[in-house]
């Protein structure tokens, strides 16, 4: 699977309308083009996918364990408009936030979460991604972390079907990067999970992404 360099999001699963028709498949409500982190007081803007009726809108302090129909507290309302979602930022401590969406028109799918730091740390742009990029079948690949700030100090993890197979810690450079070797190619992902005293820390999840394998 290509990789992906944003924080894992909840999905919905496909839901199937009996219409006088016959049957009909609803595409499932998700969250799309949200930043991984935000300056204090910048505004977090994304798109919310496959809208189909009263759409809510929240952020809040992020949580580990979450079940798909359960919202963080305390929880701020977001402005939503044509697909498009704002959430200020203005009150919020720095740290990891849950923007939650969910769908009245659609209560089978749910609670809908993704996570976005926000942290005045300069140039803050984590993002985790493969090289090579598409490595061939049995070949060792490196998982290449970038956008950390300098001289950070990270927890990695790397999982293999649920199993933890590899914990590093590492600290990046003075562009803020740094490599971790992976494993072999083959037909199943790897997930990597980093910690960094945002991600991680308190109740909030570790950045999480799937690197193809």
């Amino acid at each position: 699977m290509p990789p992906c360099t944003r924080p894992l999001l909840s999905s919905a699963p496909l839901v199937l309308l009996v219409t006088g028709c016959g049957f009909a498949v609803d595409t499932p409500l998700g969250v799309a083009d949200l930043p991984v982190a935000v300056a204090p007081g910048e505004e977090v803007t994304g798109r919310v996918v496959h809208p189909d009726g009263d759409i809510t809108v929240t952020i809040g302090p992020a949580r580990r364990g979450l079940r798909q129909d359960e919202r963080v507290e305390p929880a701020l309302p977001c402005a939503y408009d044509d697909e498009q979602l704002t959430c200020a930022t203005d009150t919020l401590a720095e740290g990891v936030h849950a923007v939650q969406v969910s769908d009245a028109a659609q209560p089978g799918e749910l609670v809908q979460t993704a996570y976005v730091a926000v942290t005045s740390r300069p140039g803050y742009e984590p993002a985790v991604d493969s090289t090579p990029a598409n490595p061939a079948d049995d070949e060792m690949f490196d998982a290449r972390l970038t956008g950390w700030g300098a001289e950070q100090e990270l927890r990695v993890r790397v999982l293999l079907r649920g199993e933890v197979v590899q914990r590093r810690r590492l600290t990046t450079d003075a562009a803020g990067t740094a490599a971790v070797e992976v494993g072999r190619a083959g037909r199943e992902a790897y997930e990597v999970r980093v910690r960094d005293g945002l991600w991680g820390a308190g109740g909030a999840p570790a950045f999480s992404v799937w690197l193809p394998a």
